[in-house]
């Protein structure tokens, strides 16, 4: 039991590693979608929304 717990938990954080830099870039990306909308001040709520949410 103890040695799949191990397994289990080694293969959880190969997984984070690994879709970590994902998570990053889609933040960014939010990130920049956004600052993009307010500098422009297009209301554009179902873009902003689908970038933002």
């Amino acid at each position: 039991m103890r040695v799949s717990q191990n397994v289990m938990e080694a293969m959880e954080e190969r997984l984070e590693n690994v879709f970590l830099p994902y998570r990053v870039i889609i933040l960014i990306m939010k990130r920049l979608a956004f600052l993009a909308a307010m500098q422009e001040e297009i209301i554009n709520l179902p873009v902003i929304l689908i970038f933002v949410l």
